[in-house]
Parts: C-alpha cells; sequence; structure tokens
C-alpha cells in the first residue's frame, strides 16, 4: 500500500492545509523513542479532503473520533523510507 490518511488535530495551527495548498506534497516522520534508531519518513503527493467532498465518510471510517480533531483529512499517495543507526541518544535536561 502506498497510501495514508492523514487527521489534522487541532493545538497544530493551520500550516499543513497551507503548505499542501501551496504545492501538493506532505511528509510525515516518526521516529523511535526506545530501542534501535530507526526513523521512518513517508512523503508524496496530497490533497485536502473535507466532509463535503466525496469519499469523505469513506476515508474518516478508517480513523478514531478523536477529541479536537479538524474536520479534514489528508490522503497523501508517494513512497516511505526508513533511516537509522545515526540517532543518538541524549538525557532531557542540562549538563
Amino acid at each position: 500500500p502506498n497510501q495514508i490518511i492523514w487527521l489534522n488535530l487541532t493545538g497544530s495551527g493551520n500550516e499543513t492545509a497551507a503548505h499542501v495548498l501551496e504545492n501538493g506534497r506532505m511528509t510525515l516522520m516518526w521516529c523511535a523513542m526506545e530501542g534501535k534508531p530507526l526513523i521512518l519518513r513517508a512523503y508524496g503527493k496530497a490533497k485536502a479532503i473535507h466532509p463535503v467532498d466525496l469519499g469523505y465518510e469513506e476515508l474518516a471510517a478508517h480513523l478514531p473520533d478523536w477529541p479536537g480533531a479538524r474536520r479534514s483529512l489528508y490522503g497523501i499517495q508517494g513512497r516511505s523510507n526508513y533511516l537509522g543507526g545515526g540517532c543518538k541518544k541524549k538525557r532531557a535536561g542540562f549538563d
């Protein structure tokens, strides 16, 4: 599968919508906080999907009903890759 549905939550501003509108691209990254260093990056073309758009209800049915969720989804088609080995573990705090 090369598709991701992303649900935008409040508190992050509306930067996602602005960037997708500007250039149609989106990148998502996740990193491991324990164990081996690992980063997953998913990137590709994105499209904002709103409640008035055809197919919104079908896509929204795959996601939990989060409090504070914006009613906009992003359909992303593209690639992903794994990166690892270059992340250093650091203690929180000041040295």
